[in-house]
């Protein structure tokens, strides 16, 4: 009958967090399609992640077990994949810091109205403060927030487990501390770096109670979890980053700021926990371990800020962190956090969250009541966008854009996944490096204003505010050029591991792709393109090599994916027998 009673209040507590988030995020849930920085409006229709593409001059998709997941979510509806994934992050974070309040909160000794009431509060009022505070907030609006805030909300749990396995080294526990990692990893691909971050303060225990078997498991977990996603992070971290990332530009107003808020933050912690150790006398490391944690993580950030470490996908690691110095404050605000719940009864750990959560806030962090009365409003997709997609997708579904003015547009203009071979590609400075004229390979460009340029002919005016125009470029040869720079006429497919050429005539010699030609073998390198050798106007450029590559590292993340639950499903087995 109790532990019927208890269900029923857990149910209860989970219908109550869900039903506040859905009236915080309310204009979410009813907004047209949106965009803020690194969040893209969605394509109108799902698309299965694709292994290559020639827009944006030949790049790779990737098909790992997140982009399988991603997928999942767009058959929900593309627009709704983004609501559901901008919201469940709330609910799960709060949620799984509920979870972990129960657990490790200890009362005191004796216990009176007080210490009841404080008890109920850390485990079911704190969870709210872990996704209701300035630092979500600033990503809500900063970009990548449904991958960051989703992989950060699996925290508690991974740091719950990673504790439990300290204090009882099972099968079971590490089983679903990986499981966590694992899944963390799974909803953006900085989720095991988040892990390992949250997993350091029982690492340092671990140490310094020699339990080592404890460190090497946890060390482990993480491993599993890279190794989940082995084909994107490598992808990543070896090709992505390194041609997208530069170091960040230190400013006065985030880290002076920045870093006295986090000092006055860690200081006040710091004196309420002495004031707990000399009035209890006892001794609980674990907040010790958190809060030099916090510090470490901004420490080491100021650091590798001023000292990168070059190196190969460490060094792409690193960058990832050091220009998006907010993912810092979010992990030091986070190990903060999660020392609360150890107090045994202090109401001036309520003081604490009070001033740091509703104390208006300025940049680099944004005021936790813009995230209470979030809103779309002025970062949504103009209808014209879908207007221009549905006339081109069926006019002609083999097209590069270029959007020149993109200063003038009200949001991002960009896809990540398009239906079939359909995709939006910005001026590529690179390829402007490598041809005459980069122009060779965009057929289609797009303005809000008109342009009065012979090299482009105007085919239709999608009326609105702004109104867009659809051009086309007279210069455009398609994307197969002959040596000189002039374009074949020449068209190609792709099956399989291969592209193959068609030029329509009896040429033979070299032509040239307007692809990057890293990924293609047996192939020769043209300025970094891909020169071809086509005989009676027919040839192919393979890229079996990579995708020979990838087949192994998808098995590999779909053993180490698996392996988790594998080694749960054992545990309970070997338990029962």
């Amino acid at each position: 009958m109790e532990e019927e009673k208890r269900l029923l209040k857990e149910i209860v507590y989970i219908a109550i967090v869900v039903v506040i988030f859905l009236v915080i995020l309310r204009n979410l849930i009813t907004s047209p399609p949106y965009s803020m920085l690194d969040t893209e409006p969605p394509p109108p229709s799902p698309s299965f992640p694709q292994f290559f593409s020639p827009s944006n001059y030949g790049t790779f998709g990737e098909i790992s077990p997140s982009s399988l997941l991603e997928f999942a979510f767009t058959l929900l509806g593309t627009l709704n994949a983004v609501k559901i994934e901008t919201i469940l992050p709330f609910i799960i974070g709060t949620l799984a810091f509920h979870f972990m309040s129960k657990e490790v909160y200890v009362g005191p000794k004796k216990i009176t109205q007080l210490t009841r009431a404080y008890k109920n509060f850390v485990i079911y009022v704190l969870p709210f403060f872990f996704v209701i505070n300035p630092i979500n907030s600033t990503f809500l609006y900063l970009g990548d927030s449904p991958g960051i805030l989703f992989a950060s909300s699996f925290i508690p749990l991974v740091f719950l487990f990673s504790y439990k396995l300290l204090k009882e080294t099972t099968l079971r526990n590490f089983a679903l501390l990986s499981i966590f990692t694992v899944v963390s990893n799974l909803v953006y691909f900085e989720g095991f770096l988040f892990s390992f971050i949250f997993e350091f303060p029982i690492l340092l225990l671990s140490l310094l109670q020699r339990k080592f078997r404890v460190s090497y498991l946890l060390i482990t977990s993480i491993v599993i979890s890279f190794m989940s996603e082995l084909s994107e992070e490598l992808y990543t971290y070896l090709v992505v980053v390194p041609s997208v990332s530069a170091p960040f530009k230190i400013t006065y107003d985030i880290f002076i700021y920045s870093v006295i808020v986090f000092s006055i933050i860690v200081s006040i912690v710091l004196l309420t926990w002495n004031f707990r150790l000399s009035k209890e006398k006892t001794k609980d490391m674990t907040i010790l371990s958190l809060i030099l944690t916090s510090s470490l993580v901004m420490f080491l950030f100021l650091f590798l800020l001023h000292y990168p470490i070059k190196l190969p996908l460490i060094g792409s690691l690193i960058l990832t962190i050091t220009t998006f110095p907010q993912k810092v404050f979010l992990f030091s605000f986070e190990l903060i956090l999660l020392a609360l719940p150890f107090f045994r009864f202090t109401w001036l750990v309520f003081l604490i969250i009070l001033i740091s959560v509703f104390f208006p806030t300025y940049s680099p962090l944004n005021s936790t009541y813009q995230e209470l009365s979030f809103s779309t409003t002025g970062h949504e997709v103009i209808p014209q966008f879908y207007q221009v997609y549905g006339y081109l997708e069926s006019k002609d579904p083999y097209y590069l854009i270029v959007q020149p003015d993109r200063c003038v547009i009200p949001t991002r203009l960009s896809f990540q996944t398009w239906p079939g071979f359909v995709d939006l590609a910005y001026y590529n400075s690179q390829i402007a490096q490598m041809t005459e004229n980069s122009s060779y390979g965009i057929k289609y460009v797009i303005t809000f204003s008109p342009i009065n340029d012979s090299n482009l002919t105007l085919i239709t005016v999608f009326k609105g505010d702004p109104s867009v125009y659809l051009y086309k470029n007279n210069l455009y040869q398609g994307l197969i050029l002959y040596p000189n720079g002039t374009g074949t006429g020449g068209n190609f497919s792709i099956e399989g591991d291969k592209i193959i050429i068609n030029l329509g005539n009896n040429y033979t010699g070299n032509v040239i792709l307007l692809f990057h030609h890293s990924y293609f073998w047996d192939t020769n390198n043209y300025h970094n393109l891909v020169e071809v050798y086509v005989e009676n106007g027919r040839g192919t450029a393979y890229f079996s090599s990579y995708f020979s590559f990838l087949y192994i590292t998808l098995s590999i993340s779909a053993i180490f994916f698996i392996l988790p639950f594998i080694m749960l499903l054992y545990s309970f087995i070997k338990k029962k027998t």
